[in-house]
């Protein structure tokens, strides 16, 4: 009996991985069904940018399919641009902003799908709209990796929001950083 049940466990763990792989072309799974920050190991927010004073926001989700041709896909200061050839077919994008009222008031998003793109996308997340810590001298854009932050070279755009690329998907946010430490604190 046992046997039997190891074996219907097994197959439907090759059903789950094989259905994870799209296409077997490093194509995006579908989007998850909805935000869960224990999958996504807890992350300590209070170590990103807190939004300015009457910038928290209230949760809120946007999504846009978006082709092989390329696109974007914007909510509020966080934005997602998909170059062209990103994708193989029509992939369903998502921005979330938080559902919890104390996140709410950090700068950072759930970005999906996920999975590996064949091109890098740029994601870009408020600066201007936030807060920097006294002494802070320079902003990065992070993504969670499920046990730490991690920073990526970035860059502010025009419009006073930072930019960077990347290849997979998962909660980003903007930090501070102190002459190349990032700030702990938020």
């Amino acid at each position: 009996m046992m046997g039997w049940v190891r074996l219907r466990l097994l197959s439907l763990l090759v059903i789950v991985a094989v259905a994870a792989c799209a296409d077997g072309r490093n194509e995006p799974v579908p989007l998850s069904p909805s935000f869960n920050a224990s999958a996504s190991g807890n992350p300590d927010v209070s170590k990103l940018a807190k939004l300015k004073p009457g910038r928290a926001r209230p949760a809120e989700i946007v999504t846009a399919v978006i082709g092989p041709e390329g696109g974007s896909l914007r909510l509020g200061d966080f934005e997602i641009i998909v170059p062209a050839g990103a994708v193989t077919k029509k992939t369903p994008f998502r921005i979330k902003t938080p559902t919890d009222p104390n996140g709410a008031q950090y700068s950072y998003a759930e970005f999906d799908p996920s999975g590996t793109f064949l091109k890098p996308l740029t994601i870009r997340l408020p600066l201007d709209n936030t807060q920097p810590d006294e002494g802070a001298t320079e902003a990065s854009v992070v993504w969670w990796s499920g046990t730490e932050w991690v920073a990526l070279p970035s860059r502010r755009t025009e419009d006073g929001r930072i930019e960077a690329e990347t290849s997979h998907f998962s909660v980003y946010g903007t930090s501070y950083r102190f002459r190349g430490v990032t700030i702990l604190g938020g």
